[in-house]
């Protein structure tokens, strides 16, 4: 698989479905602008250009990359 939008893969959509009704609409439309790929042997979703500044989230499968991507999202602010 090439990079492409979140929003191009079924498998990552369907896996946004249990928790999207806990985030916001901007929080779902950053989700699906990111971007998805391979990065060795994990997935990588990438909201932007810079791996230092811009949310990521990495995982085995994609669902994983998925829960590590939103992760922060769903934590309560201390």
């Amino acid at each position: 698989m090439d990079t492409i939008l979140v929003r191009q893969c079924n498998e990552a959509i369907r896996a946004l479905e249990p928790w999207r009704a806990l985030l916001s609409p901007e929080k779902i439309s950053t989700f699906e602008q990111s971007t998805i790929s391979r990065d060795g042997d994990e997935w990588c979703i990438l909201s932007g250009p810079d791996l230092m500044w811009d949310r990521a989230g990495f995982g085995a499968s994609i669902e994983e990359a998925v829960k590590d991507f939103i992760g922060p999202y769903l934590r309560p602010r201390s």
